[in-house]
């Protein structure tokens, strides 16, 4: 095993062995797919025209995708949903799993 690295430059051998985390890099190559990485929590990002938004989309996915409809069907009786009350990202939930 031996000593862990103490900087990004350590003499190992007679030989300098420089190392770095790849997935750090920002490239040319992957500038695009980080682009919109930002420091969010799930509950930071998901507002209420977010989760609408998602709603939709995942309505219009289930309607229209065989995959996604047989998974949902398969799911939905596995799932505890509050009966009464709740605050609106509970009934967000009944909602979309009504239709």
């Amino acid at each position: 095993m031996g000593k862990p690295l103490r900087t990004s430059e350590q003499q190992a051998g007679g030989r300098f062995l420089r190392a770095r985390y790849d997935s750090a890099q920002t490239t040319v190559g992957n500038a695009r797919h980080w682009a919109i990485a930002d420091g969010l929590s799930a509950n930071a990002a998901a507002s209420p025209e977010v989760r609408r938004i998602l709603r939709n989309r995942a309505r219009d996915e289930v309607a229209n995708n065989s995959y996604a409809r047989g998974i949902v069907l398969i799911l939905r009786p596995t799932m505890c949903l509050p009966i009464a009350g709740g605050n609106d990202r509970t009934s967000d939930i009944r909602l979309s799993l009504a239709h």
